[in-house]
Order: structure tokens, then C-alpha cells, then sequence
């Protein structure tokens, strides 16, 4: 009769997984392989937990995001050329005593990124329900200078805008009369899911395609703008001026357009990145019919027509549907089925010309930028057809107020 009773008192004692929620505080505290952790031992416990699945894939992409930081802390420079380069701008503090650094290391910074985001999908792709999630972004933050601390100073926020976004959100009131930090808490639903994915998507179809190409002769002579010790360049070049924009330094920019003349090192890399934007539209579009079915108005990441963001942002049925509209057109440009237009024109032509943007990444090419200026770059992938209509794109930036591709960066 006692056997029940010592069952349920054994049961009671048993060490439980924790909840969801304790990893989302560690996360908010800046303790990502805190979080991790914890996510971990919950789906170990309960491998269908949707929600601990979506926060372990956001945990991590900010991981991966994190580590990226470190090492561009770490190497990096305050020169605010660092912004010639894709990934090289993120807004983190500079190390006071920064290290050496190869192309090659440049590069594997750049494939553990992708890895990340990948392992990021994985967890994501597994989520079958729904999702109820909620993280204040403010308090959000990552340890980016390596130091072991996230301090307020090193918001996500700040990080994934590129130190731009300025939030409309709530203060309040400390005793005493001072002003509360800003709290944007965030639901996050199933449709975020899809968000998260399509973002893993877009960043790593960006990092493929540099890494599809051989940039280490741009490194060997214009690291210096990006990177404080690169090994390779020149030490005359990196020898300190007088004033900023000396006539080293506007040599030094001259260069850095000049030696953007790459030859391919890894072709599969571009298949790969026209890959991933077809898979980002077609999570957009998969994001947008689930945030249309939604009957909830509860501080959304993305905001349906009738829905409240909790950053501000407002999504009328004009820009949904402008937003679908432009799907559709980049689908069609990355399959071919649409031309990007070509500005240079031949007399005797019988009718229009465009780039077939799929056959640049399917048939790869050194890319030389002041080529693809003037007009031979492109050349090898011109072709007659339907070229993309130079209307649509002008409609879709009076729908969103002159910032479509602003809004592109947040709603992908």
C-alpha cells in the first residue's frame, strides 16, 4: 500500500529539467553557453520542446554571432574604413592590444560563422508547433570583446542593427525619480521561427559568396584598413600618418576599389549562396502566411496589419502585399525567368538585354568590380529576355517611405 507513496515521493525528488524561461534569464544576462546549457538538458529531457527548440536555434546564431565578434575584436581596428567589407563593420569594441591576423584565419572566421548559423537551422527546422517565447532586447546582450562579461555596452540590439536602430520603448520610473532602462520585451511566435531561418539564410548566402572568391591579393594590400596587425601587407603601409586623410590614405581607399579583382577559389560556394536566398524566400513567405493566420496582438518581433511590434515597426496590407510582390521578383531574378537590367545599350539591338542573375552564380567568374562598372564584367551572363521593371522597385520604396530595403534588413 506504501508502494504508490515512496513512487511519488522518489518522482518528487528526481532533479527536474529547467524551464524555458531560465534560459531565456541567461540569455538576457549575456551567459550564451549558460543558456546553452540549460537548453540542452530540457531537450534531452523533452526533445519536442518547441519553444527550448527555438531558443536553442537563437542561442545558437548569437553564439555564432559572438564568437565572430570576439575574433573581430581581437584583431580588428577603430579605423572607421572597416566598413569597406561585409561583417568587418559590426560595432564592437576593439581589443588594446590586438593580435596578429592571416587571411586564412580571416576566412575560417568567416566558414565558422556559417557553421553556426547551420547548427543554428537545425534546431529550428525541428519545431512542428507553436512557440511562445518572450526576451527583452534590451536587456539582450553578448560578451563581444571576449572579457567574459556582457556589459550593458554590448547590446544585441546595437550589435545586429549596426549601432543605428532606434527603438521607440517603454521607461519608467526608478524610486527616486530616476529613469528605468528601456524594456522592449518581445513574443516571439511560430512565425519567428520561419524569420530566424530565412536571416540564417540571408547571412550565410552573403558569406558564401565571399567565400566562394580569392580576396588574399586585396589583403595583401588593403588588410590594413580592416585588420590593426595583418600579416602580409606591406609594414610602409601600415605605418601611421600624419592625418587621416593624408595622401597615404586616400592611396590606401584608391587601392581597396582597385584590387577588388577576384578569381574563384570555391565555385560550389556561389551554388551554394543562390541556394540559401532561394530558401530565405521561401521562409519569408511561409513567416508571412503564418503572421497573417495570427489572431493575437502581443508585442510581435515581425507586426501583421492589425499587430503592434514592440520595436515600432508597422506592416500595412499595402506593404504586406508589396513585400510579396518583391518575393516573387527576386525569385524570379535568381531563377532566370527575369533579367537584371544592363545600362549599357547597343544601337542595332533588336530588344532588351539583362544579366541572368542565376547563371552568375551558377557559372562563377573572377569578379572585378570596375568591370562590372563599366560593363565587360557582366557581359559573359547577358542575354535577351523579360527584364525586371525598374517600376516595381520605385513602387516598393514609396510603400515603405523611401526605406524598402531598410525594412528588407529586419523582415527579410
Amino acid at each position: 500500500m506504501f508502494a504508490p507513496l515512496i513512487f511519488c515521493l522518489a518522482a518528487s525528488l528526481e532533479p527536474q529539467p529547467p524551464d524555458v524561461s531560465a534560459a531565456a534569464l541567461a540569455l538576457n544576462e549575456g551567459n550564451v553557453s549558460k543558456a546553452s546549457a540549460l537548453l540542452e538538458t530540457t531537450l534531452k529531457a523533452s526533445p519536442g520542446d518547441d519553444d527550448a527548440l527555438f531558443l536553442m536555434g537563437a542561442t545558437k546564431f548569437l553564439g555564432g554571432i559572438e564568437r565572430f565578434a570576439q575574433f573581430m575584436s581581437k584583431h580588428g581596428s577603430d579605423d572607421r574604413l572597416a566598413g569597406l567589407l561585409p561583417f568587418a563593420r559590426l560595432p564592437v569594441p576593439t581589443s588594446a592590444d590586438p593580435q596578429p591576423v592571416s587571411y586564412e584565419q580571416w576566412r575560417q572566421a568567416r566558414v565558422d560563422l556559417i557553421a553556426a548559423f547551420d547548427e543554428a537551422d537545425s534546431f529550428l527546422a525541428k519545431v512542428d508547433g507553436p512557440v511562445n517565447v518572450r526576451l527583452d532586447l534590451a536587456a539582450l546582450r553578448l560578451d563581444l570583446n571576449g572579457d567574459g562579461t556582457a556589459s550593458e555596452k554590448e547590446g544585441v540590439l546595437a550589435l545586429l542593427m549596426g549601432g543605428r536602430m532606434q527603438l521607440e520603448g517603454q521607461r519608467g520610473t526608478r524610486r527616486g525619480g530616476a529613469a528605468e532602462p528601456p524594456s522592449f520585451v518581445t513574443h516571439f511566435d511560430r512565425a519567428d521561427v520561419e524569420w530566424l531561418r530565412g536571416y540564417c539564410d540571408l547571412l550565410s548566402a552573403i558569406l558564401e559568396t565571399m567565400l566562394a572568391h580569392d580576396a588574399e591579393n586585396w589583403w595583401n594590400h588593403c588588410a590594413h584598413l580592416v585588420f590593426a596587425k595583418p600579416e602580409g601587407v606591406p609594414g610602409y603601409l601600415m605605418a601611421e600618418a600624419d592625418g587621416q586623410w593624408d595622401r597615404g590614405r586616400i592611396s590606401d581607399v584608391i587601392s581597396a576599389v582597385h584590387h577588388v579583382n577576384f578569381p574563384v577559389r570555391d565555385p560550389q560556394r556561389m551554388k551554394n549562396a543562390r541556394q540559401r536566398l532561394l530558401g530565405m524566400i521561401g521562409h519569408s513567405r511561409a513567416m508571412w502566411e503564418l503572421i497573417l493566420a495570427e489572431t493575437d496582438d502581443e508585442r510581435e518581433w515581425i507586426p501583421g496589419p492589425t499587430q503592434t511590434s514592440s520595436t515600432g515597426v508597422t506592416m500595412s496590407e499595402d506593404r504586406v502585399a508589396g513585400w510579396m510582390e518583391f518575393l516573387e521578383e527576386a525569385e524570379a531574378l535568381l531563377n532566370g525567368e527575369k533579367l537584371v537590367p544592363f545600362w549599357r545599350t547597343l544601337p542595332d539591338e533588336d530588344g532588351p538585354r539583362g544579366v541572368n542573375l542565376k547563371r552568375v552564380f551558377e557559372e562563377p567568374r573572377r569578379f572585378d568590380l570596375v568591370e562590372w562598372i563599366q560593363g565587360p564584367g557582366a557581359e559573359p551572363y547577358l542575354e535577351p529576355g523579360e527584364v525586371t521593371d525598374g517600376d516595381t522597385w520605385n513602387r516598393l520604396q514609396r510603400l515603405f517611405n523611401g526605406n524598402f530595403f531598410g525594412f528588407a534588413v529586419l523582415i527579410n
